[in-house]
């Protein structure tokens, strides 16, 4: 055991001086001597390495009063205490191979095609007419073509006629015929003849009317038409009504419009059929009607009366101050001379007067 070890587990463990004594045998205690004097700090050793594990603290125990010999055994060292955690290794990482890099195919390019040929350049100018030989010698050669002219350009005006050869002789062979001279110009038109023209032929004789036969003439007779108009505008006359249900010939006075075969009397409100005959007739009426207030509504009904007997059929509506709503009512009727139509009103909600404010009433044959 070293002796700081010794110290540490002898002197300040009082519990523990036995087992110190044991280990290195007890002596004859001495004289107490005196202290000496505090050592020299020995120098500090390295640190070692921090374990991760802390152990716990122990309790200290209390100081010994005396303090004992020292021994002049050193015990045994200590065992080492556990190593702290162990930093692991550097991780060698490994590095990866380096890609293949693969240069792709040249690109092949298409070559665009071929540009127009430029246009002819111009013709160079032609070189000057050589000197005309002697009469009677021999033709020159034939000198080069010139070169043609540019596509669509004007032709070229032709050349003067060259020297006429020399006759051929006396019985020799005919010489090639020359070149076709231009046409010459056209001469002006020769006045028009003036011819006498011929006497006309004889004219030829009529030929003879044809005798259709006119058809036989139709059997109708002639129409005439019968029609008559009497219309109310903004009538102020309101029609006595005495019993609910109970029909009224309107009230007021009735303005002609155009008649035929027909008379309007405007105090009687009617039109009187005058015609010689029978007929049908058709006849629309329409109107609108007002209650005398209260209230402002009231359902009525209107029919035609032919010489003062009602027809069959009839049509209810609405008689409002507000809304004006148009009633109508169209009949077919057989009428003689001296027959009238005249229109016939009654209140199917009261005894209110009613008051025709606007109507129209016509009447058409119809056979």
């Amino acid at each position: 055991m070293s002796l700081p070890d010794f110290y540490t587990k002898c002197s300040l463990v009082p519990q523990r001086w036995k087992e110190c004594i044991d280990m290195g045998g007890m002596g004859s205690i001495g004289p107490t001597g005196s202290t000496g004097a505090p050592g020299s700090a020995s120098l500090t050793g390295s640190t070692g390495p921090t374990g991760n594990i802390t152990g716990p603290t122990g309790t200290m125990g209390p100081t010994g009063a005396i303090t004992g010999p020292t021994g002049n055994i050193t015990g045994p060292t200590g065992q080492m205490g556990p190593t702290g955690a162990i930093t692991g290794p550097t991780g060698s990482g490994i590095t990866g191979p380096t890609g293949i890099q693969i240069t792709g195919p040249t690109g092949s390019g298409i070559t665009g095609p071929t540009g127009t040929t430029g246009s002819m350049g111009l013709i160079g100018t032609t070189g000057p007419t050589g000197v005309p030989g002697t009469p009677g010698g021999p033709t020159g050669e034939q000198g080069p073509t010139g070169a043609d002219g540019l596509p669509g350009g004007p032709t070229g005006s032709t050349g003067a006629p060259g020297p006429t050869g020399a006759d051929g002789l006396p019985g020799g062979p005919t010489g090639s015929t020359g070149p076709i001279g231009s046409t010459g110009i056209t001469g002006s038109t020769g006045p028009t003849g003036s011819g006498i023209t011929g006497p006309t032929g004889i004219t030829g004789s009529t030929g003879p009317t044809g005798s259709g036969i006119t058809g036989p003439t139709g059997a109708g007779s002639a129409i005439t038409a019968k029609y008559g108009e009497m219309f109310y505008v903004d009538n102020g006359t309101f029609t006595n009504i005495t019993a609910m249900d109970s029909f009224v010939k309107v009230a007021g006075l009735t303005t002609a419009g155009p008649l035929n075969n027909f008379t309007h009397s405007a105090v009687q409100r009617r039109l009187t059929y005058t015609g010689a005959t029978t007929t049908v007739f058709l006849i629309n009426v329409y109107c609108t009607v007002s209650p005398q207030q209260p209230p402002d509504s009231r359902t009525c009904t209107i029919k035609i009366g032919v010489s003062g007997v009602l027809t069959a059929e009839e049509e209810t509506g609405t008689a409002d101050s507000n809304s004006h709503e148009v009633i109508g009512i169209t009949v077919l009727k057989s009428l003689s001379t001296g027959d009238f139509v005249e229109l016939f009103i009654a209140n199917n909600q009261g005894t209110q007067d009613l008051n025709v404010e606007d109507m129209t009433f016509t009447i058409f044959g119809v056979s």
